[in-house]
């Protein structure tokens, strides 16, 4: 592919795992834009079937697989699938299972509104809490040529708050 756009997924395969929402659905979206094929494999078939109905008709392609990638065999089902689908695997997202959660706490909505507020003030250098599209993108650049040269790099997407 030497003669692609350095920030090109255009061709690519990608088999996301946690693909129905949130970060998943956001690198989804970025990828089906840029022509990449996607495989959405999550443990909610309805929410997967819904994230391709939503991605619609892209330069690439969307297909839900439903799985359990905790199950026993759940991975070589993955591969298989996502090779019958699209003929290959080029990129592996691993997304599924990461979801923070706040229920329980015993806090008023309120108060978690200003909790979280104040983490962000306090915290995050940009004063905003990321976005699924700030790591898709990043997740694009790391699967076009573009990144080529990169070994073995740590790439933080935190709004600075690793440095804070």
């Amino acid at each position: 592919m030497a003669n692609e756009a350095p920030f090109s997924v255009n061709g690519r395969v990608a088999l996301i795992t946690g693909g129905a929402m949130g970060i998943g659905f956001g690198i989804a979206r970025r990828f089906v834009e840029g022509g990449a094929n996607v495989l959405i494999a999550d443990v909610d078939v309805e929410a997967a079937r819904r994230a391709v109905e939503r991605l619609g008709a892209g330069p690439g392609q969307a297909r839900s697989f439903a799985v359990d990638i905790g199950s026993d065999g759940a991975g070589e089902r993955l591969v298989s699938a996502c090779i019958d689908a699209f003929g290959g695997i080029d990129v592996l997202v691993n997304d599924a299972g990461i979801f923070p959660q706040l229920e329980g706490s015993g806090m008023t909505e309120e108060q978690t509104r200003a909790l979280h507020q104040r983490f962000i003030d306090t915290k995050i250098p940009l004063g905003r809490m990321g976005e699924p599209d700030d790591i898709a993108k990043v997740a694009v650049f790391l699967s076009s040529s573009a990144s080529d040269y990169m070994t073995g790099s740590m790439v933080v997407v935190d709004g600075g708050m690793l440095l804070s």
